[in-house]
């Protein structure tokens, strides 16, 4: 997730829930960072531990270079290149139809269930960030298959920030031919668990950056964009392509396309400059982590 320099408001963060004491390894796998020592652990073994933190480090300076990480932007507008619609992996047959997460492996509870998230107050409100607005869209919900709203216009450097309730929604760039399918180089916020308890939700932004070209969005969680949890920005209501019938392209369509599932693996990227900070509740502590593409393993 590339954030502006210039950007000081609703900066990403990456959320893990901590089930017990077992030590958390994390590194930034954008191109050698961590081999320049952008490494972290939860629940580290103190020195002269063969696995505390100061071993782990110098164990990531000597490794070899990592391979660059493909980071996805939160910013980027459409293309014309179409993904082809394939199966999603994750679905699988008898899934929760209103996404628990029993069709998305990251979504287990476990650190790999980590998702952005944001204060009530925020994804409550819709407010101005810098020049432009920022708006709320609440996807999901208690037995709701939906965003709301489901399509709306913005100006261009708006910020459409969308707020994700229960279960385990996305929100997934498409087009308008194919759009239960990525678009290619489109943004994807990934699944995203969440309840309807918060106070604080999973959220995910975009910045509109030509507001002359409608955005396409959808949910890629089992059969919810077939069953019309669908999206748009900036649609042309006097032309063929309104946001119905995009809506009824999406409940025409064969399958739900989906990103690669990661596994017991879980990468975001955050800006450099996001704040670090543990926080309390009665489904324990949940760590917030400032990093650029952070991938985070269980063992050494």
């Amino acid at each position: 997730m590339p954030v502006a320099a210039t950007q000081t408001t609703d900066l990403p963060q990456f959320w893990i829930p901590v089930k017990d004491t077992k030590p958390i390894w994390a590194f930034c796998s954008q191109a050698n960072h961590c081999q320049q020592g952008m490494v972290f652990a939860v629940n580290a073994p103190a020195d002269p531990d063969p696995k505390s933190f100061n071993n782990f480090k110098a164990l990531a300076t000597g490794a070899a270079a990592a391979q660059p990480a493909v980071t996805t932007s939160t910013s980027i507008g459409p293309v014309a290149t179409e993904t082809p619609a394939v199966t999603d992996p994750n679905a699988a047959a008898g899934a929760d139809p209103y996404g628990s997460g029993a069709s998305d492996p990251n979504a287990a509870a476990s650190s790999a269930a980590a998702s952005s998230t944001v204060s009530a107050n925020n994804a409550a409100a819709t407010g101005a960030t810098g020049s432009g607005t920022v708006h709320q869209v609440i996807v999901g919900g208690t037995g709701q298959l939906t965003f709301q709203p489901d399509h709306l216009t913005a100006a261009e450097g708006d910020v459409v920030q969308f707020v994700f309730k229960a279960k385990n929604h996305t929100a997934t760039q498409s087009s308008f031919k194919s759009p239960c399918s990525p678009l290619a180089g489109g943004f994807d916020s990934g699944y995203m668990p969440s309840d309807d308890a918060g106070p604080n939700f999973p959220t995910y932004s975009y910045t509109v950056t030509n507001a002359s070209a409608p955005i396409w969005v959808y949910c890629k969680q089992g059969n919810h964009c077939q069953s019309g949890m669908v999206f748009a920005i900036n649609t042309n209501e006097n032309s063929a392509n309104t946001f119905a019938a995009y809506q009824a392209n999406a409940k025409g369509a064969s399958a739900s396309a989906s990103a690669s599932a990661t596994g017991s693996a879980a990468s975001a990227t955050v800006t450099a400059n996001s704040a670090m900070s543990a926080v309390g509740g009665s489904k324990g502590v949940v760590v917030a982590l400032t990093v650029v593409s952070m991938v985070f393993a269980l063992a050494l």
